[in-house]
């Protein structure tokens, strides 16, 4: 375990960086006509999976966001 001011040092430059980022990104859909966009699973690896199944594999002519 870490002491709390070591988490409290990690939170505050975590603060930072996330500061310096986009809260929106660009994605190019140039080589695919389809997205499939996935919210969050709460850790379900059944749903990842059936995700997969019916969309198929991420790839760069399958982009999933």
């Amino acid at each position: 375990l870490l002491h709390a001011h070591y988490v409290l040092l990690i939170l505050h430059e975590l603060r930072h960086i996330l500061k310096r980022l986009p809260n929106v990104n660009i994605v190019s859909t140039h080589q695919s006509r389809y997205v499939t966009v996935v919210g969050d699973l709460h850790g379900s690896l059944a749903d990842l999976m059936v995700i997969f199944h019916k969309n198929g594999l991420p790839s760069n002519e399958n982009p999933y966001i």
